[in-house]
């Protein structure tokens, strides 16, 4: 992909946008960045900083004449596909080229990957410090945080790739070929953007497409969804499950991982591992899996759980405050995920959810609540669509904000129940982000008395 003298446009400049302008303007590329936010939206500094570097930038709208004037299109992962600019560049004929098709060309680092619906960031994170540990340099980012493009501008030599991967990037993705690639769980998410889930489906398993013999397909037995699918690879495919199997590679046993590979057998104490939730002691399975593969030394990987802490939003407890336990779990951005956490306590709960609603079946939350939900707090956008579900089948009350949420949580709790921030909804209608959210949610905890 020769970009010397080429007309590119990069479309949406988020972070991805960014690293690929100043990629493809040290490529030589003559780089349009278009955006639909208009100029007084960014940054001044950011803005002036892709100007001096020769970069035109075109915001407020996607024109379509910049497009059919172009050689090559750069969509961001968030980019719609069925309109605008994708959409036009594909009925003219213009090479659409997603950041992973960029990585796999210009760096022959090998690349893990994982994706799946839950539990991405978690794993991520996990087998980035893991690899830390046992003395690799990892490079740890992708839809988790930094994008793998910023190596083609800084030049830093890295072991691995430790790459979280959305449907997004796979969707515009057509030559990315990881060397271990992990698929967590499908679940309904995302539903706004994709026809049916069948297609959602589809986007997260052409992860594997495109491997080869020696790589190494990685995935969740315990997931009906992708226990029942065929990849169509050529990778060694390796199960792990919660529940011991012949067909497994990775289970529990007590309080041990049994790990099998190569013909060989590895106990690995999971006693000290400090994550909330049997959804994490699964999200555990394929972290020492990949450890295994990769040849790391029982003892390191034995350390590396005993150190492993809880991102930020995912399970995360807050605080313990007249015999109620506070627990983050912002970065629940759907149904599937919300189910997950309420499953893995035990103890009753009172669960505050809501926000802006993604297409999903709230019914799920009232069956894995049956008998643990004592009473729900419903905010944000969706928050009378969720009582709709909720009427008549477990008590609830609305909340103007997450202030009024917390106090009206613990108003309803009990010395020993757990209130819980779950939402199921994306965070946009009153946050930034998740972690926005989060953060709001521990502020208003610690400041209860």
């Amino acid at each position: 992909m020769d970009l010397k003298g080429k007309r590119v446009v990069v479309v949406g400049l988020g972070i991805t946008g960014y690293y690929t302008a100043l990629w493809a303007n040290k490529e030589g590329a003559k780089v349009t960045l278009t955006d639909l936010k208009k100029e007084e939206d960014f940054e001044p500094g950011l803005l002036g900083e892709l100007r001096a570097n020769g970069i035109a930038l075109e915001l407020g709208g996607h024109r379509e004449e910049t497009i059919s004037g172009s050689e090559f299109v750069f969509p961001s992962p968030g980019v719609p596909l069925s309109e605008g600019p994708v959409s036009w560049a594909r009925s003219l004929g213009i090479p659409v080229v997603g950041e992973l098709d960029i990585v796999s060309e210009y760096l022959k680092t090998p690349i893990i990957a994982i994706t799946g619906t839950n539990g991405k960031s978690t794993v991520t994170t996990l087998i980035g410090e893991l690899l830390t540990r046992a003395g690799f340099c990892p490079f740890v980012g992708g839809n988790l945080g930094t994008p793998p493009l910023k190596l083609l501008i800084d030049k830093i030599k890295h072991d691995f790739l430790v790459l979280e991967i959305s449907s997004f990037q796979l969707d515009i993705s057509y030559n990315f070929r990881p060397y271990i690639g992990i698929l967590l769980n499908i679940t309904p998410d995302h539903l706004e953007r994709y026809v049916s889930f069948q297609d959602y489906v589809l986007s997260k398993i052409s992860m594997f497409k495109n491997m080869t013999q020696s790589g190494f397909a990685i995935l969740n037995k315990d997931d009906e969804v992708i226990s029942s699918l065929d990849l169509n690879t050529k990778a060694n495919v390796l199960w792990y499950g919660l529940e011991n199997s012949n067909s497994l590679s990775a289970y529990l046993e007590g309080n041990q991982a049994i790990i099998k590979f190569s013909s060989c057998e590895h106990k690995i104490s999971i006693s000290e591992f400090k994550f909330i939730g049997l959804h994490n002691l699964s999200n555990l399975l394929p972290v020492l899996l990949t450890g295994v593969i990769l040849g790391i030394d029982i003892d390191t990987i034995q350390n590396s759980i005993r150190d492993f802490r809880a991102l930020p939003h995912r399970m995360e407890l807050v605080r313990d405050l007249n015999g109620r336990r506070f627990i983050d779990d912002s970065k629940a951005t759907n149904v599937d995920a919300t189910v997950k956490a309420v499953s893995s306590l035990e103890s009753p709960l009172i669960l505050i959810l809501g926000g802006r609603h993604k297409g999903s079946d709230y019914s799920p939350i009232l069956n894995a609540g049956r008998g643990r939900i004592r009473h729900a707090v419903l905010i944000g956008e969706a928050k009378g669509l969720i009582g709709k579900t909720f009427d008549g089948k477990l008590p609830y009350s609305f909340a103007e904000d997450m202030e009024e949420g917390v106090r009206l949580a613990y108003k309803a709790s009990l010395p020993g129940d757990i209130i819980l921030l779950s939402p199921a909804c994306s965070s946009f209608d009153m946050f930034r982000d998740y972690k926005h959210r989060g953060e709001e949610f521990k502020r208003v905890v610690m400041e209860l008395s």
